[in-house]
């Protein structure tokens, strides 16, 4: 499936921004101040302060089929006082472009003002959505200095959340699995006890 997954180690994969009316925009990239502990190489993150509350700036994906299972999972973070949002748009008419996109056209799927201060992983189904979509992200600063909002390790999958096996762009960073257990039967002793182990490769 010609999807919209994307981890930004090797370029934007056709992902596109709008600033808002302030100079806002996502950037690819890295922040000194953003923790690396479940993401590695670039991501897109947007900044904003207290002299752009209230507006929006959107990051958004290629336009791909969607058949009606599909779902999207994907690294976050966000500051206090800021709203971000996932959502989705369908394909523009006439001689429409992604800057006439306005807020009141996206489908929201998610929305938080929760702060998010490690990368956090979210999985969100589309539901029954078909046809040419594509999926945008949204910052919406809300009065309050040094708002940051960063995504990475974008995964658009045919599978819902909890459904089939989940497909997923898994690097087994020292503290990021992906949701994956070790377990030992330690209740349940054999003779020859084995266990999964995390190791990297060289070579």
């Amino acid at each position: 499936m010609d999807n919209a997954s994307c981890d930004f180690s090797y370029g934007t994969c056709d992902y596109a921004t709008i600033q808002s009316t302030n100079g806002v925009k996502w950037v690819k990239g890295q922040r000194t101040e953003v923790s690396s502990d479940n993401t590695m190489g670039n991501y897109f993150y947007v900044m904003s302060d207290n002299s752009t509350g209230g507006t929006q700036t959107f990051l958004f994906s290629k336009y791909f089929q969607a058949l009606g299972s599909e779902s999207v999972s994907f690294d976050y973070l966000n500051n206090q006082f800021t709203r971000f949002e996932i959502g989705y748009i369908n394909t523009l008419s006439g001689n429409d472009t992604m800057y006439d996109i306005q807020y009141s056209d996206i489908n929201f799927l998610y929305t938080t003002t929760s702060p998010a201060d490690r990368w956090t992983r979210q999985c969100i189904n589309l539901g029954a959505v078909t046809g040419t979509i594509a999926i945008i992200f949204v910052h919406t600063s809300r009065g309050s200095n040094s708002q940051l909002t960063a995504v990475d390790n974008i995964d658009v999958s045919m599978f819902g959340c909890h459904e089939g096996i989940y497909e997923s762009m898994c690097r087994f960073e020292p503290s990021d699995l992906c949701g994956y257990n070790i377990t030992t039967p330690d209740n349940c002793p054999t003779e020859h006890t084995y266990s999964w182990t995390k190791q990297r490769l060289i070579g």
